[in-house]
């Protein structure tokens, strides 16, 4: 089984995401475990873990992790960027969900 990062921007207003940017695989999920305290949540027999952190929060996650993406990563990058720069007051907080998915390798 695989590992991915998914970053979601919640409103305040309603539960619906605001935006979404799936697998920055930029962003090292090794340290973020590390760090934050994430909450297992297991459904189907996959593993979710996620955790709640500010705009302010993941900003400075992006400026930490931003010089890993490669240069196919780059438009993702800059939407991720643009997303974070915008909130808020659009978004009250940011949901980190690493994932667990069948990736077919093994």
């Amino acid at each position: 089984m695989a590992f991915s990062l998914k970053i979601t921007g919640i409103p305040r207003d309603s539960g619906m995401p605001v935006w979404t940017v799936d697998m920055p695989n930029w962003w090292n999920t090794a340290e973020l475990k590390a760090e934050l305290p994430f909450r297992t949540i297991s459904e189907d027999g996959y593993i979710d873990e996620v955790v709640i952190i500010s705009v302010h929060e993941a900003r400075k996650l992006q400026n930490r992790f931003r010089s890993h993406a490669d240069q196919f990563e780059a438009s993702k990058v800059e939407k991720l960027d643009g997303f974070l720069a915008k909130s808020p007051p659009e978004t009250r907080f940011i949901l980190l969900n690493i994932y667990e998915w069948e990736s077919g390798l093994g």
